[in-house]
């Protein structure tokens, strides 16, 4: 799908006079800003921005970067999280503030751009931009630009801060006269900082395309900038600079646009500009493990769907020996998960094959009350005033919104953390739909997701009941999760499809519920919510 999407990461050169020596290693810091929805009516929703920059920032993280986060999720739960111009601005200016020329700074935007007609100057739009006004006849204009952030800004912040090293990456799309002019491609050589290296997502005239086949949903320029800063830009001494960087995007936007989009007769180039001189600076440094695969790689297949549980258990083993992954693991709160393969998704019902490109575990259950407890704080406990829930340690957690879901997913990633339970990179997250459907399904096409008569339906789910069962109580999949269908529907990562565009925050969730009938939990039947009830609870992904 076509998107507007602003995002930049900035290396700057030395500017300004000369520092005194630096006594302190260098430090790697980073400003990722995300603007999903916005305050003001006059922008479409985005989808894919915030996975843009959290996953981003997961993989900053691991490479010892300090990084600060504002989106439009956290500061739902903090203000000054929220991605406004004034935070904005006072977070790049706390940043900077003690750093030297042998530092370096990346600075990601990720939202809407604006740029007016026959002008040069182009602006990213945080979430409280409202540049329209309305002409004596009514007629609502762009071009009030006071309560945008200017690209040059920033350009200038970061050039007279003394930091060291900029790379300014730009993701927007760039065809949409009624919005935004001619789009963003007037940034000239002469005006940027010393040592600094531009990347534009797409040529004048083209669009900006994302994608829910590309991991967790991102867009696809910055797909390939977080792809190429874990592994796929790295030369042989496993560094990513930024001549790896930026020739690995140009080379391999054009190609995954052409696959996911060639029928549309769609392309994205993006433009490569700047001078970065001297020694490159390694923004990453990969794994000799990743950079040179084991020979067996090219040799394993991938799940062709359908396949009996056999197959899905010899996969499991197979794929997860291949990873260095355990086929299941138990993490520091309890919670078991167990591996799954990636594969093509091919139902009967669905048109076309899905790729699931990657592998993860999951949760064999849904995410029981103590399991929330020991990550929330044993006084959580939003179900308990609930007359539909039953109370105990192996029953899910209930009465949960999605915002609420991602919360404990993000607390839990830190605990692991913590406690080295989880590789650099690597996070807790709500599954995707497409994802939780290969989960679900283990290989069986139809209905419902296990081999046999439909009348045993009730060995394997809860549905048509009072109340939520413990889980685990039925039989699993092939895969080996239990309750999958019936029990309380699991929440998504996705905006119900409906939502999109309408600014509403029903989000989906999977499986359907304890309450319905057998008709109500069919493995395609998909539902939406926007407000935590008995029924709904969650199962979390691990990331690889």
């Amino acid at each position: 799908m076509k998107h507007v999407l602003l995002a930049f990461l900035v290396l700057c050169g030395v500017s300004g006079p000369a520092l005194h020596a630096q006594t302190n290693p260098p430090r790697k810091l980073a400003l990722l800003v995300g603007v999903g929805d916005y305050k003001h009516s006059h922008f479409e929703k985005l989808r894919f921005p915030e996975n843009d920059i959290s996953e981003l920032a997961d993989v900053l993280r691991a490479q010892k970067y300090e990084v600060v986060e504002l989106t439009s999720s956290k500061g739902r739960k903090s203000k000054d999280q929220l991605p406004t111009a004034p935070n904005i601005r006072a977070k790049l200016n706390q940043l900077l503030a003690e750093s030297s020329r042998d530092d370096l700074i990346i600075v990601g935007l990720a939202g809407h751009g604006l740029q007016l007609l026959n002008q040069r100057e182009c602006y990213f739009c945080p979430y409280d931009a409202n540049p329209s006004t309305t002409n004596k006849d009514g007629v609502a204009k762009f071009d009030d630009v006071n309560t945008l952030i200017s690209i040059n800004e920033i350009l200038e912040i970061l050039g007279k801060s003394g930091i060291g090293d900029k790379i300014l990456l730009v993701d927007a799309c760039r065809s949409d006269p009624k919005t935004r002019g001619p789009g963003i491609d007037t940034l000239k050589h002469a005006d940027l900082p010393g040592q600094t290296g531009v990347l534009l997502s797409c040529s004048a005239g083209e669009l900006a395309f994302e994608s829910e086949k590309l991991g967790i949903g991102h867009g696809v320029f910055f797909y390939h900038v977080i792809e190429g800063l874990k592994k796929d830009a790295a030369n042989r001494q496993n560094e990513v600079t930024w001549g790896y960087l930026s020739s690995h995007v140009q080379q391999s936007v054009p190609a995954t646009v052409k696959r996911l989009y060639g029928d549309l007769g769609a392309d994205q180039n993006p433009q490569a500009s700047g001078e970065m001189r001297g020694v490159p600076k390694v923004l990453a440094m990969v794994a000799s493990a990743i950079e040179s695969p084991q020979p067996l790689a090219p040799l394993l297949a991938q799940l062709q769907f359908p396949f009996n549980p056999d197959q899905a258990q010899q996969s499991q083993k197979t794929w997860a020996a291949r990873n260095n992954k355990k086929v299941e693991e138990t993490n520091s709160v309890g919670m078991k998960l167990i591996f799954i393969p990636p594969g093509q998704l091919n139902v009967s019902t669905e048109s076309g094959s899905k790729s699931i490109d990657k592998s993860f575990h999951i949760c064999t259950t849904e995410v029981t009350q103590k399991q929330w407890q020991a990550v929330m704080g044993s006084s959580n406990s939003p179900w308990e005033k609930d007359s539909d829930v039953i109370q105990g340690d192996d029953y899910p957690a209930s009465c949960i919104s999605y915002e609420m879901a991602v919360d404990f997913c993000e607390r839990l990633t830190q605990i692991e953390r913590k406690t080295g339970g989880l590789p650099p990179g690597c996070k807790y997250r709500l599954p995707t739909e497409l994802e939780w459907k290969w989960a679900c399904r283990g290989g069986k096409d139809g209905l419902y997701n296990f081999t046999g008569d439909d009348k045993i339906l009730s060995k394997f789910a809860c549905f048509g009941l009072e109340h939520a069962n413990a889980v685990g109580g039925k039989l699993p999949n092939a895969f080996g999760l239990f309750d999958t269908l019936g029990n309380v529907s699991e929440w998504c990562a996705e905006l119900a499809p409906s939502e999109t565009s309408s600014g509403s925050s029903r989000r989906v969730a999977r499986g359907g519920s304890w309450q319905l009938s057998r008709r109500g939990i069919k493995v395609d039947t998909s539902n939406s919510f926007s407000k935590p009830n008995s029924e709904l609870g969650f199962r979390p992904l691990k990331t690889h």
